[in-house]
């Protein structure tokens, strides 16, 4: 699905589809960068779930530009959402601790 104009320069919040979708989170990740996001959160659609970590990976990684993108919980997803919607402005400060792992190709 396309972003809306609003984006650029904003954190995008989509919602992850059900297994077997087509847009996987690289392709996702790549098409918010495109639009001009800053970043990218992106949540589960299954109730009860923990956050969803999504793999960037090489094989389907289109050309252009990623965003920093993470996943939250359903629950979080539809809280943040709603809050959007009514109009809310929501700041966000996040931080990702990294270490250096197995790299698969």
């Amino acid at each position: 699905q396309d972003f809306p104009p609003e984006i650029e320069g904003n954190i995008g919040l989509i919602s992850r589809g059900p297994q077997g979708g087509s847009c996987s989170f690289a392709l996702k990740s790549a098409n918010a960068g495109a639009a001009g996001a800053a970043a990218l959160v992106i949540f589960d659609y299954v109730p009860g779930a923990p956050p969803i970590n999504g793999v960037l990976s090489y094989e389907d990684l289109p050309e252009g530009p990623t965003v920093p993108t993470s996943g939250i919980s359903n629950e979080l997803g539809l809280a943040l959402s709603a809050r959007l919607q009514a109009g809310e402005e929501i700041i966000v400060d996040s931080f990702y601790t990294a270490t250096a792992g197995d790299i698969w190709y």
